[in-house]
């Protein structure tokens, strides 16, 4: 249900006007379309084949644990460096001032030719 209505999202989006969003929302929807279907063709072999070759090892529960951990230290913040609006205005001009300073005086010599009356 969700693979139907991005793809009939992005087609409604795909009759705009606009080349550029058009373009774009038939490309997404035909690869959400070819997503869906190599999932119905792939998945049932790839879990077949996963079955026959699956040793039990680690009970599921450990596994399902050791998957909320590590979902979880992904998504924990992390401690942003504290920077006052001073540090941060100097910081931003020191570096405005060294990026004028990669710039150095050239010369070059040019010749114009008018070919029009």
């Amino acid at each position: 249900m969700t693979t139907l209505g991005l793809v009939g999202g992005f087609a409604v989006l795909a009759q705009s006007g606009f080349a550029v969003n058009g373009d774009m929302a038939k490309l997404t929807a035909i690869t959400i379309t070819l997503a869906l279907v190599a999932d119905f063709l792939l998945l049932p072999s790839l879990l077949i084949w996963l079955e026959t070759r699956r040793k039990p090892m680690i009970k599921p529960v450990a596994t399902a644990t050791l998957a909320i951990l590590l979902a979880g230290a992904a998504f924990t913040p992390r401690p942003a460096s504290a920077e006052t609006p001073e540090e941060k205005g100097l910081a931003i001009a020191v570096e405005a001032d060294q990026r004028d300073l990669r710039f150095g005086d050239f010369t070059t010599n040019g010749e114009m030719v008018l070919r029009d009356k």
